[in-house]
């Protein structure tokens, strides 16, 4: 009797122990779905209606369990049929068939924001599975609590996030396949039951956008460590026949129209081609260098952080963090970067950059930073000869590097909070009023307005600007609704990171990375040569 109390105590205290350990993890996730579901409600996204819960429409109306669209693969298409369910079972009031009731629901707000809250849950995911990978790696969770800071408090993840889009979940998918190949990697006794998991992650995010289908680049590579260099070379051939059967049947299953409906899914998957190969509209670039710079600047100065000081710091300790990875185990880097290193080059062949292609990545560098934060406070122990400095300097000299990276994440996380109160503001006055501010405080420069944003500003009371100018050629800057802009939407051009000074009006959304947004109008500050090199209407 003592006997199995005991025991029973001991298995109460080892979860318990796991539990703590998995416990800090709750402190970015919870930030980043509560400020997600504070901005769930922000207006019109492109893909929605059409790209996403189109297809669940035609399935409908056909009665063919299958989207019938096939520019992305299905797994999501599942998830947007399985949000109808409540619907489905739902007693449809008076009066009202139940196939009505259903097509009624999908057009509805309601199932928007279930769509949405789904998607946002499923794709924060990525912070769990991060954290857990750290934890399991590097056996420190506050290396893993850094991993799922750095990761959940990117204002560029958080809202993207939020939209019923391939993106996140492919994010998620490729987190979830990163924990589970290193699994295999750092549990050597049951390293291929995890790379079956691995093949299984893979599979999903093949179907859930087709470049995932990279993700079974590290399964191969796990599967390579984790072959025993003694036994036959088609152990290791069987091996991957076995993974690669796995991850072909788990796609065919989320996408089964590839070999149903093969004339559609391939003509689907050859637009696609053509799409990204020719452009898109505003975010066509040219391939190669130019497109690969791009993508830099993106890491470096915007993903992160909307404060540039603090997405270059955080991407430099990316940057150390490769390094130590790289040095200390050459293998593990490999498994580890395989994906990323092949997934960048395929989309720098491209001529349409769209950085939501890239949430994918964000993950891997999440990591390497949390590895560059420890590796550097490691090193603040040593002085400049490389002796260790005293310990009143050590303490000073850490403790500096602490504050500023907690003050980072303060400010990161703060800057979530701030956004998500601009969605839930968007049909107020607020941004008006926060335009006339701007301009009151601003009064060394001398700014000309829109003809819409001077009637709207006349509608919050009386406001005296001297320092506004009726000659555009004395402006320093022009303040203007983004609709007034360009004639079309299609011309604002996309991923130029510092193409307005600032804006006013729902941060649902990075203005200068998507100017050519469906979504609500706001008011944007652009400097005046800018306006005019870009050809912005109103100061023709």
């Amino acid at each position: 009797m003592g006997s199995s109390m005991e025991r029973r105590s001991m298995i109460n205290k080892r979860i318990a122990r796991k539990l703590l350990r998995v416990a800090p993890v709750f402190l970015p996730l919870l930030l980043l779905l509560g400020t997600g579901l504070r901005g769930l409600d922000f207006g019109t996204h492109w893909d929605e209606k059409f790209y996403q819960i189109g297809p669940v429409r035609t399935m409908l109306t056909t009665g063919i369990l299958l989207p019938q669209y096939y520019g992305y693969p299905s797994l999501d298409y599942w998830i947007n049929t399985a949000g109808l369910i409540p619907d489905v079972v739902a007693t449809p009031p008076d009066g009202e068939g139940r196939r009505q009731h259903v097509f009624k629901a999908l057009e509805s707000h309601a199932y928007l924001m279930r769509l949405r809250a789904t998607f946002l849950v499923i794709t924060a995911l990525s912070v769990l599975w991060v954290y857990l990978l750290v934890v399991v790696w590097r056996r420190s969770w506050v290396e893993a609590l850094l991993a799922g800071l750095f990761l959940a408090l990117s204002w560029e993840v958080a809202y993207h996030l939020r939209w019923v889009a391939t993106d996140g979940m492919l994010m998620q998918f490729g987190a979830l396949t990163l924990l589970c190949a290193m699994l295999s990697r750092l549990r050597q006794l049951s390293g291929r039951f995890w790379l079956q998991f691995a093949a299984v992650a893979a599979g999903l995010g093949c179907g859930t956008k087709y470049p995932g289908g990279l993700l079974f680049v590290p399964v191969l590579v796990g599967g390579y460590l984790l072959w025993d260099r003694k036994s036959s070379p088609f152990a290791l051939i069987w091996l991957w026949v076995k993974l690669a059967l796995i991850f072909t049947g788990v796609y065919l299953a989320t996408t089964p129209a590839t070999v149903l409906q093969p004339a559609s899914f391939f003509a689907g998957l050859a637009y696609e081609l053509h799409h990204y190969s020719t452009g898109h509209a505003g975010h066509t670039i040219a391939p190669g260098l130019e497109h690969g710079w791009r993508m830099f600047v993106y890491f470096s100065s915007v993903l992160f952080s909307r404060y540039a000081p603090i997405a270059w710091l955080f991407f430099l300790l990316t940057v150390v963090g490769g390094y130590s990875l790289v040095k200390e185990e050459r293998q593990t880097a490999t498994l580890f970067l395989c994906f990323p290193v092949l997934y960048l080059l395929y989309f720098c062949t491209q001529r349409a950059m769209v950085v939501r292609n890239l949430l994918v990545i964000v993950p891997f560098m999440a990591v390497l930073a949390a590895r560059g934060t420890i590796f550097t406070w490691e090193r603040l122990k040593l002085g400049v000869a490389g002796r260790a400095v005293g310990s009143v300097h050590l303490n000073l000299v850490q403790l500096g590097f602490a504050a500023l990276m907690l003050t980072a994440f303060s400010i990161n996380a703060g800057w979530l909070v701030y956004t998500a109160q601009t969605i839930a503001d968007r049909n107020t006055d607020r941004f008006v009023r926060e335009a006339a501010a701007y301009i009151s405080a601003n009064g060394g420069q001398q700014f000309f307005l829109s003809p819409r944003v001077r009637a709207h500003l006349t509608t919050v009371g009386p406001i005296q600007l001297p320092n506004v100018t009726d000659d555009p050629t004395r402006a320093d800057e022009v303040i203007l609704y983004a609709h007034e802009g360009v004639r079309r939407w299609q011309d604002w051009p996309a991923n130029r990171f510092w193409l307005t000074t600032t804006w006013f009006g729902p941060y649902e959304v990075n203005f200068n990375v998507y100017p050519n947004w469906w979504g609500d109008d706001r008011i944007i500050v652009v400097p005046m040569a800018r306006a005019k090199q870009i050809g912005i209407l109103v100061v023709k």
